[in-house]
């Protein structure tokens, strides 16, 4: 009986596993990130949202700089000086709250468009893939450069990466591009990416802080 039921799992295990090679792509994620029009899109609007922050913050900036001249003005310690160091007291404190809250508000819109940028991109791979028959898409980790650094960060670096080595023959990375663009066009006034600048996973200069 257990001689039955080994060979029974054997037979099933066989008839469940692939009856032809694997067909595998491999993917330059950060060049398919940073030349996709849907990126170039999100950072044209984070752009915008940084350019309105920015100009509220140096509003309120302004605000804080004239009513601190007023004040100058004043005797001090006199009655009118001391209800306008109230109000100046008041208008630093809403600069630096809503300089604060212009800070993570940028970031947030950053890491969401960086997230649904990525999500989008699993989704036309996986369209992609299906329609060229293809079973298995890889991201090729191994052509971003490594950074200087100790020796720590330098394991980090090598135990993050999983692939050492892949031809050319399987890059599928400018036909995903294509397919990704074809799909998520330019939004109007929005210059496309070269992919030289704007770069959102090699470790780039972050956005401007308001």
């Amino acid at each position: 009986m257990v001689t039955l039921a080994l060979a029974g799992a054997l037979f099933a295990g066989r008839a469940l596993a692939p009856s032809r090679p694997a067909v595998v792509g491999i993917v330059d994620l950060e060049a398919v990130f940073n030349r996709s029009f849907m990126w170039a899109n999100r950072q044209a609007n984070i752009e915008k949202l940084g350019n309105d922050l920015e100009t509220r913050v140096g509003e309120l900036k302004a605000t804080v700089e004239e009513l601190d001249t007023e004040l100058q003005s004043f005797q001090a310690g006199s009655p009118a000086a001391l209800q306008l160091q109230a109000r100046v007291f008041e208008a630093v404190g809403e600069y630096n709250a809503f300089r604060q809250f212009a800070q993570l508000k940028l970031e947030s819109a950053r890491s969401e468009a960086m997230r649904e940028t990525y999500e989008e991109i699993q989704k036309i791979a996986k369209v992609y893939a299906t329609s060229a028959n293809i079973d298995l898409v890889l991201v090729d980790d191994s052509i971003p450069e490594m950074k200087r650094g100790d020796s720590n960060r330098t394991v980090q670096q090598i135990s993050a990466r999983r692939l050492l080595y892949a031809t050319n023959e399987f890059n599928i990375t400018q036909e995903l591009l294509a397919e990704f663009n074809a799909k998520l066009p330019l939004d109007p006034g929005v210059t496309a990416p070269s992919g030289s600048s704007g770069s959102a996973l090699s470790g780039a200069a972050p956005e401007k802080q308001p």
